[in-house]
């Protein structure tokens, strides 16, 4: 987790746009993550956080062109070891199967 406010909010809107991913039943990868993201964003009640919701959106970015960078699958990364701020449990694909 990051210690800036923004970060933070960042973080927490990553992951409901996953619940709501997984609550849709749709794949979850990264196109799918920043598509959710932006929809979440252009709702009335969500325009306040235009801000934490960019963040959001770069930090996926940020993710998916780390791994372009070092060749490999983003699968064969580890969020908690390879990616500074980000925490999970398990590697994320880069594709937009389904993994649930």
């Amino acid at each position: 987790m990051r210690n800036n406010e923004t970060g933070k909010i960042a973080d927490a809107l990553i992951g409901e746009a996953v619940m709501e991913l997984l609550e849709r039943n749709d794949a979850i990868g990264f196109d799918t993550m920043v598509q959710a993201l932006r929809e979440a964003s252009m709702r009335p009640e969500n325009r306040a956080r235009a801000k934490e919701y960019a963040a959001a959106i770069a930090d996926v970015r940020n993710y998916m062109a780390q791994a372009s960078k070092q060749k490999q699958p983003a699968a064969g990364l580890w969020a908690t070891s390879e990616v500074k701020g980000w925490h999970l449990n398990e590697p994320l694909s880069g594709s937009d199967e389904k993994k649930h």
